[in-house]
């Protein structure tokens, strides 16, 4: 939040690294300021999960899964979809007009920290819906997939976790789900002086 982000998430799907309870949604998200906008992430949740979610302080839930209509239909707040690449866009379009955005991951799906071909994505003018880009994003590479894709925001976790440079386990998580605050602020620094906002 000091570092200038406009929303934060906590990743309710107890298979992730990244897993937080209702109760410590509630607790990290208790004391925000009103214009940090609170998401929670859920992967095909029970209907009794959203139930708890809605009691929690939140302004929305991201849906990453592959949930039908009829199930976030029962969402207790405001809600988007989280879908791969240009084609899971796409289908989005006509299976969830009701989401206000998209965000469009990696092909590879949520977590899988690679980057990739942003050039697929529909062209900003051609857009039906706001996108929010996510997938494989770093300090090194956010500047170079807003201006490919102009997105109307960025989203990133594993990009901004602490990661092991020696020996066999080059590249692996040191702490998976534990953030990186030099990470956190080069990550916003190089997304300071960009515009984001396209459709």
């Amino acid at each position: 939040m000091e570092l200038g982000a406009d929303a934060l998430g906590c990743i309710c799907t107890p298979a992730s690294a990244r897993y937080r309870t209702p109760e410590q949604i509630s607790a990290i998200f208790a004391d925000l300021p009103p214009y940090i906008t609170r998401v929670a992430v859920v992967l095909n949740p029970e209907p009794q999960l959203l139930k708890r979610l809605g009691e929690c302080p939140l302004d929305c839930i991201q849906f990453h899964g592959d949930e039908s209509p009829e199930l976030i239909a029962q969402s207790p707040l405001p809600w988007y979809k989280a879908v791969k690449g240009d084609a899971g866009y796409r289908q989005a379009l006509r299976l969830y007009p009701h989401s206000p955005a998209l965000l469009v991951d990696s092909p590879a799906g949520g977590g899988s920290g690679r980057p990739w071909d942003w050039s697929l994505l529909h062209p900003p003018g051609k857009r039906e819906k706001p996108l929010i880009l996510a997938g494989g994003l770093t300090p090194d590479n956010v500047a170079e997939a807003i201006a490919t894709v102009r997105p109307w925001a960025v989203d990133v976790a594993g990009g901004v976790e602490a990661v092991s440079t020696a020996g066999s386990k080059a590249g692996s998580k040191t702490a998976p789900g534990v953030k990186d605050p030099a990470l956190m602020r080069d990550f916003l620094q190089a997304i300071g002086n960009r515009e984001c906002g396209a459709r």
